[in-house]
């Protein structure tokens, strides 16, 4: 296979630089300048166009600014489109799909002398857990923080990978392995990642997210295949992980997924089949329900518990639901069990729709308050764009509330429309609220929807997979 930069200039300079920091460099460079002919920029021959007639199985960067122009010269040329890639963004996030599936072996790092320190643990005893938003109040987050509590009992040593956006609680500090700008591009930043991940080693990287630890674990896990074991959790049916991990498949030694949605829509994008896993976990959950539920002439009740943002939990159509409510009559209470960057703006409406004596908003609330908050709510209302499994509806169901919730990709596992709870298009604010008004003028559905629901927790609890799945990963 010959590889090929197009462009000898400043672009080509820094691929060529970004290269070189992994032992690899392109075998030419083609450039249309005449003078440039013959001659050796920064130790590699430069080209003519003509001379890929000589050659075959190629694969070209683009690396100057005239993307669109040299694109089409190299296909009218004969050069096939599979085989261009764009260049000009120098960057290892955009290198490493290209050198995964084409230079896996070949690249090499020399790190600096004395810096790494190895542990001495072995069998990838050390796991690190990307937790890119920090410790927040989240479903990724408390998966994580149970999957660590799992993994604590079988002996292993567990840490975090965190971005610098974010606070943490001083007791987790000894558990980070570093804080990092957003951002792969700096090579002294990204070196200094490398050498942290390296004194890890041996070690499994559970990705949680799609962004830049993504990334780092798959450059580390070409580096050092045999001591890096990369397990990438899909969490929710947000596009980028399909694209992004089945992107890098080849990298990715187990998947884990919590949906059969999920599943399906990766498995379609060429994902290999046998690298997945189905994952459930135990949501705290009583023998027997034991709560009471609003009657008429009583408010109906409305909990929502997560993230207060717009993007993907929507919101700002929470609002929308309780003006509709409103509207139409209904009493209602929304109690809101949460923080987030729309919190302010959130309550600013409801203040100027004068419905503070029906939307409460109870901040961040403890895991021991959970079940409490939910027993006394007789419906959880979600708008969410996208979702995997969510842990707050299940911990609502186990409570006996009602979901009214949006067909995202973890709904319909545990959801069974109009048996258990409603499940209403995403975007639907119309029929979000018309199924809450629904529940309301017919209360004898909410002990009967409720108790069922707390039966789906109940027998997802019986088959909780979580122990066996990390056993099957670390065998």
């Amino acid at each position: 296979m010959h590889i090929i930069f197009f462009g000898a200039g400043r672009i080509g300079k820094r691929m060529l630089d970004l290269w070189k920091q992994f032992n690899i460099s392109p075998d030419f460079f083609l450039d249309n300048s005449e003078e440039l002919w013959g001659t050796f920029f920064h130790g590699i021959k430069v080209l003519p166009i003509e001379q890929l007639g000589k050659m075959s199985n190629i694969k070209i960067f683009i690396t100057c600014n005239q993307t669109e122009a040299i694109s089409a010269q190299l296909l009218n040329y004969g050069i096939k489109e599979q085989d261009i890639f764009e260049g000009n963004s120098v960057s290892v996030n955009s290198m490493i799909p290209f050198w995964g599936r084409y230079m896996y072996g070949k690249l090499h790092w020399e790190e600096p002398q004395n810096e790494v320190k190895r542990q001495k643990e072995k069998d990838h005893k050390c796991v690190l857990i990307d937790l890119q938003n920090g410790f927040a109040l989240g479903g990724v987050e408390e998966w994580s923080y149970k999957t660590a509590h799992v993994l604590l009992k079988k002996g292993y040593i567990v840490k975090y990978l965190v971005t610098d956006f974010f606070e943490y609680e001083d007791n987790k500090k000894e558990l980070v392995v570093f804080k990092y700008k957003s951002g792969l591009s700096g090579i002294e930043e990204l070196k200094n990642r490398l050498i942290e991940i390296k004194r890890q080693m041996p070690c499994s990287i559970i990705c949680n997210f799609h962004g830049d630890t993504f990334y780092l674990s798959c450059l580390a896990k070409l580096l050092w295949p045999q001591q890096v074991n990369l397990v990438a959790v899909i969490h929710n049916d947000e596009e980028a992980y399909y694209e992004r991990y089945s992107q890098m498949s080849m990298l990715i030694d187990h998947c884990l997924v919590i949906s059969s949605k999920i599943k399906n829509s990766i498995l379609k994008r060429g994902f290999p089949e046998t690298k997945f896993r189905m994952i459930n976990w135990t949501i705290p959950c009583d023998a027997n329900l034991n709560r009471l539920y609003s009657r008429e002439k009583a408010p109906v009740r409305i909990g929502y518990a997560g993230r207060i943002t717009v993007i993907q939990k929507r919101m700002d159509l929470l609002m929308k639901i309780a003006e509709k409510l409103n509207e139409m009559e209904i009493d209602f209470i929304l109690e809101i069990a949460g923080t987030g960057d729309y919190l302010q703006e959130f309550k600013t409406r409801v203040d100027e729709e004068h419905l503070q004596k029906k939307v409460k908003f109870l901040g961040r609330i403890s895991n021991e308050e959970i079940s409490t908050f939910w027993k006394r709510q007789d419906i959880v209302v979600s708008c969410s764009d996208f979702e995997g499994r969510s842990i707050s509806q299940a911990e609502a169901m186990a409570a006996g509330a009602v979901p009214v919730i949006t067909d995202t990709s973890g709904s319909r596992d545990y959801v069974q429309n109009g048996y258990n709870g409603y499940i209403v298009p995403v975007g639907a604010v119309d029929d979000l609220a018309e199924k809450i008004c629904f529940l309301y003028r017919h209360r004898e559905l909410l002990e009967l929807m409720g108790s069922r629901s707390h039966e789906v927790i109940m027998k997802q609890n019986l088959e909780n997979n979580t122990e066996m799945i990390w056993d099957e990963i670390w065998k």
